[in-house]
């Protein structure tokens, strides 16, 4: 049996994206979410992953570009394409 998930459209990942971050009590800047999204090519699995992990890097603080380039896999290079 194969099961395949539907791809989540950019907005949609962008919206569960905070959701998931809400749930876990992280505080990401608003480009620092668009990054997230866009270096994991809105792949909600992988999203969720990395906001459970930024969340226990972060504790309080906000979490900023920096951080996601700095962290999430694939985010350096999207950092560096934008130049």
């Amino acid at each position: 049996m194969v099961v395949e998930l539907e791809r989540y459209a950019p907005a949609q990942a962008r919206q569960e994206a905070q959701n998931l971050a809400a749930r876990a009590g992280l505080r990401l800047e608003d480009a620092a979410l668009d990054l997230l999204v866009e270096a994991l090519a809105g792949d909600v699995a992988r999203i969720a992953t990395e906001i459970e992990k930024l969340s226990l890097y972060a504790g309080d603080k906000p979490v900023g570009e920096g951080d996601i380039a700095q962290l999430v896999p694939d985010a350096r290079a999207e950092i560096f394409s934008r130049w």
